[in-house]
């Protein structure tokens, strides 16, 4: 597992997602999780430019290939 924290200041909230999913399909993460960077070793990344409710959705998308029973 690693952790997405999205959002800034008050709110932050950590998402975890599975890494064999997150970096098969997002070239984005898959160089964060296993590159030579601060997020490899930490497997944890901030985004503070994203909001939680998209993220959820990409994230579901992630384990079923469908969005349409999203919120």
């Amino acid at each position: 597992m690693v952790i997405i924290v999205v959002g800034a200041d008050a709110i932050k909230k950590p998402i975890a997602v599975h890494k064999s999913f997150i970096t098969f399909y997002s070239p984005f993460f898959k160089a964060a999780f296993d590159g030579p960077f601060e997020e490899g070793t930490r497997q944890t990344i901030q985004l503070e430019d994203v909001e939680a409710e998209p993220f959820e959705i990409f994230v579901q998308w992630l384990y079923s290939q469908n969005i349409a029973n999203c919120k």
